[in-house]
């Protein structure tokens, strides 16, 4: 028996792989591209071995979740320095637009968004793939935020983080998003933030779902920030994207299509495309 909340993370052979353990025959034969090219076919072959539940179906009694995508209009300041990191071709720079800026929009509205939870009371979650960012984050947050949970961190020393977290104060909590997706439980928590796109749909759901999960009781929204006319548009569109393939094709134990992985030709390419954006 597997079970996994992600059986599918970048590519349908993640799936076929857990499938040949349980039932090579079937594996052999979803393997086929006949059956890769329809989600009718994979989810009657399939079936056998897979069932997919979603927290909607299991668990009625969860809370309403809102997701909002924020977008942020860069400033002079932040349009100069990411047309630098485009034409250089500095990927994970162009990934953090806007908070390499001491007057970023991202950062303005990340303030505004975290203060007006704080005076309801409510405890915040900021989830971001850049260490730096979240100890730009910690410092403008300063006496609201808690240390940054990062992956240098010792158990112990986050365990202590978790539970002033779980005291009854409203308060932020920075957390590096590929550790805050796995093995946390912070419910208190009803509002998250999400300093930019992640390169991978269950990177996102993960993170959110240490939040939004059994024990949640109240109402979650989480906020996207995104920086218009940058990479941001064309990760969360393909964040969308991918995720609307793999609900097309998984739902119901159903398997998804081929979801392409972040090689370093596809990370070119976008560069590319953002080079001819500047250009004209």
């Amino acid at each position: 028996l597997y079970m996994t909340g992600t059986a599918i993370e970048n590519n349908v052979d993640e799936m076929c792989y857990l499938i040949e353990c349980l039932n090579p025959s079937i594996a052999s034969e979803v393997n086929d591209m006949k059956y890769l090219a329809k989600a009718d076919l994979f989810r009657k072959k399939i079936s056998p071995v897979y069932l997919r539940r979603k927290c909607a179906d299991v668990l009625m009694e969860l809370p309403e979740l809102t997701i909002h995508d924020e977008w942020c209009m860069m400033n002079e300041e932040e349009i100069n320095s990411y047309h630098k990191a485009v034409e250089t071709g500095n990927f994970m720079a162009m990934r953090r637009v806007s908070w390499d800026s001491l007057n970023s929009t991202k950062a303005e509205r990340m303030t505004e968004l975290c203060l007006q939870a704080l005076s309801e009371g409510k405890k915040v979650v900021i989830f971001s793939y850049f260490l730096d960012t979240l100890s730009f984050v910690s410092d403008l947050l300063l006496g609201k935020a808690l240390p940054v949970i990062s992956g240098k961190l010792s158990l112990e020393k986050r365990q202590d983080i978790l539970r002033q977290f779980d005291e009854p104060i409203a308060r932020v909590l920075p957390i590096q998003i590929h550790v805050g997706g796995i093995g946390l439980n912070i419910q208190t928590a009803e509002i998250v933030i999400l300093c930019e796109p992640q390169l991978k749909p269950s990177d996102e759901m993960q993170a959110i779902s240490r939040i939004y999960r059994m024990g949640q009781v109240n109402h979650v929204f989480v906020y996207r920030l995104l920086a218009a006319d940058t990479i941001d548009e064309i990760l969360v569109k393909r964040l969308h994207d991918k995720q609307k393939i793999f609900d097309q094709f998984a739902d119901e134990s159903e398997m998804s299509e081929q979801l392409e992985q972040f090689e370093e030709a596809d990370i070119q390419a976008l560069i590319q495309n953002e080079r001819k954006k500047l250009n004209h």
